[in-house]
């Protein structure tokens, strides 16, 4: 646990002097994993229907896609804009460093077509508990968690690949490596629904597999059990 909470605060520092850093020294502090890292992205770009990242609440995640824009790979992030329009508008100008465009979750289905239509990139955290109107109850550690199903209703819908992607601490503090794994082609079956269930359990297996290997790197403060089915508590 407190691993966890230094890590956050790790993650507060960095964001903190993100509107100072230039371009040469986030690449020298970010790198791209070697055998899981650019060469997979490249991949997935190479079929020309945009890319769906999947993205989660792991280490400094608000580095990600700033220092993959760095490297001259921009893209666009979905994000439930803040309450306070001073901070969002702050928080905007941190993520669209370096050709990166911020989307409002809200009514952005119809951008993301496009972007994806145009080749673009498009970034989705899912890690994060949603009531349950806006998603699916699917394994998540063993245990029933609304999970948003966006992500792989957009990938069948647009055949696009989608690259989970992750980012962890490595080497010295204030060093990070990115984490792209091999594209993921979610297969049609004819029964949508069922499509989309499978495609979000599998999203969730990546995540775990990451949160495992870098347990304090997760957002654990976050209460990801608290919307259950009907007759289960909250977690």
């Amino acid at each position: 646990m407190l691993r966890s909470f230094q890590q956050l605060g790790d993650h507060v520092v960095e964001v903190s002097r993100l509107q100072y850093l230039k371009k040469a020294e986030l690449v020298k502090r970010v790198s791209y994993e070697e055998d899981r890292g650019l060469e997979n992205y490249l991949e997935a770009k190479k079929h020309g229907k945009g890319i769906l990242f999947l993205a989660a609440h792991i280490s400094a995640w608000e580095l990600l896609p700033i220092a993959h824009a760095a490297y001259g790979h921009p893209l666009n992030i979905v994000v439930r804009p803040l309450d306070n329009p001073w901070l969002e508008a702050w928080a905007t100008g941190l993520r669209s460093r370096f050709g990166n465009r911020v989307l409002a979750k809200q009514g952005s289905i119809k951008q993301i077509f496009r972007i994806l239509r145009e080749g673009g990139d498009v970034g989705l955290l899912i890690d994060q508990n949603i009531q349950e109107k806006e998603g699916l109850y699917v394994p998540f550690f063993g245990r029933q968690a609304s999970t948003s199903s966006t992500l792989a209703a957009l990938a069948l819908k647009t055949a696009s690949p989608v690259v989970a992607s992750f980012i962890y601490p490595k080497g010295p503090p204030g060093e990070y490596q990115i984490r792209f794994y091999q594209p993921i082609w979610l297969k049609e079956s004819g029964d949508f629904e069922k499509d989309v269930r499978d495609g979000t359990i599998l999203f969730n297996r990546y995540i775990e597999t990451v949160i495992r290997e870098y347990p304090h790197c997760w957002l654990w403060g976050h209460r990801r059990f608290h919307t259950q089915p009907e007759g289960m508590e909250p977690y």
